[in-house]
């Protein structure tokens, strides 16, 4: 028995050794070929990216007090995603080592003037780094940098020069709206052929107090449709696929809130005690075999594109959504 527990301990022990050892020789690996870790002091609330020397077209990403990023001077509301990136990219930067120490060797690596992008991180109006991004070296999954206006030319562990390659329409959020399909209690569609609204009516409780309270679809009122009986489950699945609205494309259009007979479709939702509008103002034929639809809603300031089969999602009749 003491045999036994004494060789376990044995192989424990060892098994330990070898681990720390693995750790020292790690250490010792990256401090031989310089890996390090740049890290901002704080996190930021600005983020300026320029492209070569075109100062005009800067890009400015600024945290509003509600948390919110937006973009530019008419503070668009900036993608979620992208906006994640951008910072993950900027608040840590794992430096693997130095590809040149010589100044006046910026073209070879995409950091002269012309090829170069430069992105300055803030917070409450102090620079927290200063980063210059050339290319992307032959692997494509890392980058050539230079930090807070150095001359030494770095090896970055990620691709940045594809990250910060970018503009204020791909930055843009192409939300339009989002909503919980559980809180939307009423919605009603008008178009050419005709109108209805549908609305969610809670049944009464079963005796059973575990059991949740179901819900039901009624048909409140309709025009220009044949009488139908309406299939609550269809119903519910036509307000899942129109519960949330994202934009192929913006435009520079103002919302008009316009209400003439023109509008190809008129979606309105009730959602939370708030009502939410989608309007598709007209159709654009692309080609023979590509049509988009632009759109406007009271949740924008501007007018929109969305794609055709989103634009299907809108336009049921009655008949789409009986038994």
């Amino acid at each position: 028995m003491n045999k036994t527990f004494s060789k376990r301990r044995i192989v424990l022990i060892a098994a330990l050794a070898v681990l720390v050892l693995i750790y020292i020789f790690q250490v010792w690996s990256s401090s031989r070929t310089g890996i390090k870790i740049v890290k901002t002091e704080s996190e930021p609330s600005e983020i300026v990216i320029t492209k070569g020397m075109d100062s005009e077209n800067e890009i400015h990403l600024v945290k509003g007090a509600d948390g919110e990023w937006t973009l530019g001077s008419k503070k668009y509301p900036a993608d979620e995603n992208s906006v994640y990136s951008i910072l993950s990219a900027v608040k840590e930067i794992k430096v693997l080592g130095t590809a040149s120490s010589l100044s006046g060797d910026g073209s070879r690596y995409g950091l002269d003037d012309a090829s170069k992008i430069t992105v300055t991180a803030m917070d409450s109006g102090k620079a927290l780094l200063t980063l210059t991004v050339g290319k992307n070296t032959s692997t494509g999954n890392q980058s050539y940098i230079q930090l807070d206006g150095k001359n030494t030319v770095l090896l970055a562990n990620k691709a940045l020069h594809s990250l910060f390659d970018t503009n204020e329409d791909a930055l843009r959020s192409k939300k339009v709206y989002a909503l919980s399909p559980s809180e939307i209690s009423s919605v009603s569609l008008s178009g050419k052929d005709g109108s209805f609204t549908v609305k969610k009516e809670t049944l009464p409780s079963s005796d059973d107090e575990n059991s949740p309270a179901a819900t039901v679809w009624r048909l409140e009122k309709y025009e220009g449709f044949g009488e139908e009986k309406l299939s609550s489950e269809k119903v519910s699945a036509w307000v899942n696929t129109i519960s949330a609205v994202n934009v192929s494309a913006w435009t520079e259009q103002p919302y008009s809130g316009k209400k003439d007979d023109s509008l190809v479709a008129k979606l309105s939702l009730v959602a939370g005690g708030k009502d939410y509008s989608l309007q598709i103002v007209s159709e654009e034929k692309i080609s023979e075999t590509e049509t988009k639809y632009l759109c406007e809603s009271n949740q924008t300031p501007y007018r929109f594109y969305i794609s055709a089969y989103a634009a299907g999602n809108v336009k049921k009749s009655l008949k789409d959504l009986a038994d």
